[in-house]
């Protein structure tokens, strides 16, 4: 009995004078480091290779939010790819990538070679946009920062110095200090008790209490 080979082992489709060419699009588990996300990808183009496709391009294409959950997972990283390949070969790369782990979902869509031209403009475009908008972001964030800075050094500059903002915080406590002492002294002397007699005017020689004192 002849051993039948696993859907991984399969042998290709027979050579095919037509070549149809495709959009595969392929979202990877976002858990995925650089070094795994790399090895599924070269997976997955070792899949379309070994079924008689030719690559014509594979690049990550975004991570995107998800529009549903997918495995517990609410974004995952996108690769768009290209390829042309025999009609007959399509359902056995489909299976294969059905069964690679980190693939949570893909799709391959026919296409021709205008349209694939035109996506291909399209996805440069969309990138340097966005090269643009990140360009100019940078620029605004740097020129914001560089006229906080000016304004910072011109506060500083308008500033007085630490010594004479000490000394004459130094002169504007002692004044108080001073006027609360001369208040102080008036208190004092206004308070004080005068001395027996003081205040009283001294009876002139020969007066009657004189006489009294010396009789």
């Amino acid at each position: 009995m002849s051993e039948q080979s696993s859907p991984q082992t399969a042998a290709p489709p027979p050579p095919d004078s037509r070549m149809n060419g495709y959009e595969f699009m392929f979202i990877l588990d976002p858990t995925l480091d650089d070094a795994a996300s790399l090895a599924v990808v070269e997976r997955v183009e070792g899949i379309v290779k070994g079924q008689g496709g030719e690559i014509v391009s594979l690049k990550p294409w975004e991570r995107r939010r998800l529009a549903y959950p997918i495995a517990g997972h609410h974004e995952g990283l996108y690769i768009l790819c290209y390829f042309d390949a025999p009609p007959a070969s399509i359902q056995g790369i489909e299976s294969r990538v059905r069964l690679a782990e980190g693939v949570l979902r893909f799709i391959v869509l026919r296409t021709d070679r205008e349209t694939r031209e035109r996506d291909q403009a399209a996805d440069l475009r969309r990138r340097e946009e966005r090269a643009a908008r990140a360009a100019a972001a940078a620029a605004e964030a740097a020129a914001k920062a560089a006229e906080e800075a000016a304004e910072e050094a011109a506060r500083d500059a308008a500033a007085p110095p630490a010594a004479e903002t000490a000394e004459e915080a130094g002169e504007t406590a002692a004044q108080p200090a001073g006027d609360a002492a001369v208040e102080a002294g008036a208190d004092e002397a206004a308070g004080a008790p005068e001395p027996d007699g003081a205040g009283e005017p001294a009876p002139p020689d020969g007066s009657p209490q004189n006489e009294e004192e010396t009789s």
